[in-house]
């Protein structure tokens, strides 16, 4: 994720905004790629069912920018109440810049609400990077 973010730089230059978005360990790598020696400067992070049930204690996100956590309903692996939890553990600059929302009915699988959380992550990008 981070050799791909740097590409992207370089391609595109170092004003254009880089959003890590990702899906259950893609979600993981995502806010991790904010942290550690070499962070992505990203400009938001879209997580998509992070199982953060299964981690100790993630990092809390290193980008500064907005965060969109989507949490199925009956997420086997990080269910709404466990991600609520990890984010509420943030810091409160980073907290507030978090949205955590509901997807209502899916499990981590996202059976029938693939397309729903497709269309909620690119509103969302559109909402807060602004073109």
């Amino acid at each position: 994720m981070v050799a791909a973010a740097d590409r992207l730089r370089a391609e595109l230059g170092d004003d254009a905004p880089i959003v890590l978005a990702g899906y259950s360990f893609g979600a993981a790598m995502a806010l991790s790629a904010t942290t550690g020696e070499s962070p992505v400067e990203a400009a938001a992070l879209a997580l998509v069912a992070p199982p953060f049930a299964m981690f100790g204690d993630p990092p809390a996100p290193g980008h500064g920018g907005p965060t969109l956590t989507l949490a199925p309903e009956r997420d086997q692996f990080g269910p709404p109440d466990a991600v609520r939890s990890v984010v509420d553990g943030w810091p409160d600059g980073i907290t507030s810049a978090t949205a955590v929302e509901v997807i209502d009915g899916a499990d981590h699988f996202l059976m029938g609400a693939a397309a729903d959380v497709g269309e909620r992550v690119v509103d969302w990008i559109g909402t807060v990077i602004s073109r």
